[in-house]
């Protein structure tokens, strides 16, 4: 018989106290579970309910969509040089995608996958700096509510999302410059925006222990990491002529294609993680108020690398998502700065107020939407074709075709 808690039986002349409680069991159950480990478990459940519920507020699609088609194409056969794909050098995606057998339409899923672990890394990241969950938790809403989340469920089968996952691990204390550059090589082969984010993490890297040695190692693994991607990448380009080439970014043509409106890109930044900037901002004047500047430059040399890739491409909003280090580690820092309860209803406010501006993105001068419900879409702008002729990330190189909006962005939405 099981007895209640505290009560006692005489067996045998031995005095037996009975401590079972359901509760009990659980509670011990759970302590038993080391606290790295419930640490991962917390990250999950948080993480995977935040990814939920950013996707039910914006209203994903569910097929590929403009560059997101090539990428899928690219799945089918990553290494099939008879069909040109002028997204054929961001291999990382397409051939994990052929790999696991999600070709073709089932794409998207892989961007999606990496994105779910994206917040959930994000999530983990906030728990073991902060100690709290909640913190965590209002940490990881500021990618998961934020464009780095909103704009690949809005165009499935981009791949930036892989590139957010991988650049992760160059910010992460205890992560190896081994593992560190490798990360940054995957990132790289996914989209060749991570390299706007090297400098950053050189200095990060050089951070940890204040010494020129650093860096140099980490460079080093870089380079060995590096090699295959760099090899694949001649030979690719060799059999592809249609692939894009750095060339292409960097010709005075293309960079002076890019002059846009100082308002409509102050817009386009700022879209991308709305009030959020304020953490960066907050943890940058922190910095130099407490005389750290090697973080005040690490926040600015972050924003500064995203925001050069404005130089050679214009749709704003999505390139600037590439900065999102510069919130968590300002999250971070304020976190382990400032009160915990000032923290915690600062990130609360910030969460709260952000649903008062729309999600959008700006390309060019062209605002947005990017949730289903407000997607509205001229008929000047519809098209049979589902697919633009180029992705909002690059310029027309031909002419006759209409306005930069019409041609770049002639969005063609099958499900309102």
């Amino acid at each position: 018989m099981r007895l209640g808690s505290g009560q006692k039986q005489i067996i045998h002349g031995t005095e037996i106290t009975d401590l079972y409680h359901p509760m009990k069991d659980r509670n011990v159950l759970w302590q038993k579970i080391g606290s790295d480990h419930r640490d991962v478990l917390t990250s999950i459940l948080f993480g995977t309910l935040l990814f939920v519920l950013a996707a039910i507020y914006i209203g994903p699609s569910f097929e590929p969509a403009f560059l997101g088609v090539y990428h899928a194409k690219l799945s089918n056969a990553p290494f099939d040089m008879d069909h040109p794909n002028w997204m054929r050098l961001r291999i990382l995606a397409p051939l994990i995608g052929y790999i696991l057998h999600l070709r073709g339409p089932l794409f998207f899923l892989v961007p999606w996958a990496f994105l779910l672990l994206f917040v959930i890394r994000v999530q983990h990241v906030g728990q073991r700096a902060s100690g709290s969950w909640i913190h965590a938790t209002l940490v990881a809403s500021s990618v998961a509510f934020s464009c780095t989340t909103f704009i690949p469920f809005m165009a499935p089968g981009y791949v930036d999302a892989v590139a957010y996952f991988c650049v992760l691990f160059c910010f992460i204390p205890g992560v190896s410059h081994p593992l560190a550059a490798l990360f940054m090589a995957l990132a790289v082969a996914s989209h060749e925006s991570a390299l706007a984010l090297l400098p950053a993490a050189i200095h990060y890297r050089w951070m940890q222990k204040r010494d020129l040695r650093t860096p140099l190692v980490f460079l080093g693994w870089l380079l060995v990491s590096m090699l295959p991607y760099v090899c694949y990448r001649a030979w690719a380009s060799a059999s592809d002529p249609s692939t894009l080439q750095v060339s292409y970014y960097l010709t005075i043509t293309n960079i002076r294609s890019q002059i846009r409106g100082f308002l409509p890109t102050l817009w386009g930044i700022f879209l991308a993680f709305r009030l959020y900037w304020i953490i960066p901002l907050a943890a940058l004047v922190l910095s130099i108020r407490k005389g750290d500047h090697a973080q005040a430059v690490l926040i600015l040399l972050i924003v500064a690398g995203s925001g050069s890739l404005l130089l050679v491409a214009y749709d704003t909003t999505r390139l600037m998502c590439m900065a999102y280090p510069a919130i968590l580690l300002g999250s971070i820092q304020l976190i382990k700065s400032l009160p915990p309860m000032l923290t915690l209803r600062f990130g609360a406010l910030l969460f709260a107020l952000n649903f008062l501006i729309t999600p959008a993105m700006v390309a060019s001068e062209t605002v947005f939407m990017l949730r289903r419900t407000d997607r509205v879409v001229t008929s000047s702008q519809h098209r049979t074709n589902p697919v633009p002729d180029q992705d909002p990330a690059h310029r027309v190189r031909t002419s006759g075709q209409g306005s930069t909006a019409e041609t770049i962005f002639n969005l063609n939405w099958q499900k309102h």
